[in-house]
């Protein structure tokens, strides 16, 4: 087991490349029509991520006001096309 390691150390051990990370992020949101996929994926520094927006998550009406609380699932993995590294 590797303790201590951050992903970004193991990839200089791996001899990979940061940008050639292959990000795949599911959002779940009750209005997936609303979702700036743009703005989502400047978040990400390294990598090209695919983002993929669906229904899900909760919008909770708040008592005291017209207000929404919107609760998002994220869900991100993290690969690389050991192929194409080579």
């Amino acid at each position: 087991m590797l303790y201590g390691i951050t992903l970004l150390m193991l990839l200089k051990f791996l001899v990979l490349k940061k940008n050639e990370m292959l990000i795949d992020v599911t959002v779940g949101v009750q209005r997936p029509d609303l979702v700036n996929i743009e703005a989502l994926q400047h978040i990400f520094p390294y990598g090209e991520p695919k983002i993929n927006v669906v229904k899900g998550g909760l919008d909770i009406l708040r008592p005291n006001d017209d207000g929404v609380t919107v609760i998002a699932n994220v869900g991100i993995e993290v690969s690389f096309d050991l192929e194409m590294s080579k």
